[in-house]
Parts: C-alpha cells; structure tokens; sequence
C-alpha cells in the first residue's frame, strides 16, 4: 500500500508504514502548512509562515529548504514535477494576488498566473 503522511499541531511529521503497521516521527524545521509527495518518494513540507519549501528524503532527513521570494505570500501547496521544477500555488482571500506558479529549486519564479483564492484552494486540495 504505502505510507501515509500526517502532520501534527507540534509540527511533527509522522510516517505510518501502512504494509508494516509501524510509525515514525520526523521533527520539521519550521512551521508547517500542508505536504505532498513526489514520484521520487520525497516529501514536500510547505511553510507558510517562513515561505519555505522543505523537502525531505523517504527515511526523513532534509534534502533541500528552498527560500520563497517575497513575492510569493502566503504558500498554500507545493508539489514537485520534476527533479528541478516545483508547483505552488499562493494567497489567501484578503491578498491582492493569488497565483500559482513554477519555482526552480532555488525558489525563483519562472511563470506565474493569476487565477484567484477559490482555483488556488483547489489546487491545494488536488484533482
């Protein structure tokens, strides 16, 4: 089956190996949002607060932490398409802008559109 992914209300990331039954607890580095996993097994952290994107190895460990520019408020989701490009989406109701976008990682923006808080939340939520 896999591994389910849970983040707790301290921050902490919880790996529960759904074939063995057994758990793991990950301590993360900065204030957590939401996470995602890639198809490379890695698990994508989004910070909002830090607008950080935080990505951990399948055993835990810190792989890359990635700066979001100034621009980018709020971050709501990030997911990784490839082994150099991200998604995001950012923005809360009350903010002028509300996009998503395509980082490298070293989190400059490549392309962005606009699209609005309620297209932006669906995009956090997936097909």
């Amino acid at each position: 089956m896999g591994i389910l992914y849970i983040i707790d209300d301290d921050d902490n990331l919880h790996a529960h190996n759904v074939d063995m039954g057994t758990w793991a607890k990950w301590e993360v580095s900065d204030r957590a949002w939401s996470i995602s996993t890639s198809q490379f097994g890695d698990v994508l952290v989004t910070s909002r607060s830090s607008r950080l994107l935080l990505e951990y190895a399948p055993g835990g460990c810190l792989r890359l932490k990635i700066k979001l520019p100034s621009s980018v408020l709020n971050p709501n989701h990030s997911m990784r398409v490839n082994a150099d490009l991200l998604v995001l989406c950012h923005g809360d109701m009350t903010d002028q802008t509300q996009r998503v976008c395509t980082v490298n990682n070293n989190g400059d923006v490549l392309k962005w559109y606009k699209v609005g808080y309620r297209k932006c939340i669906l995009f956090s939520c997936g097909p």
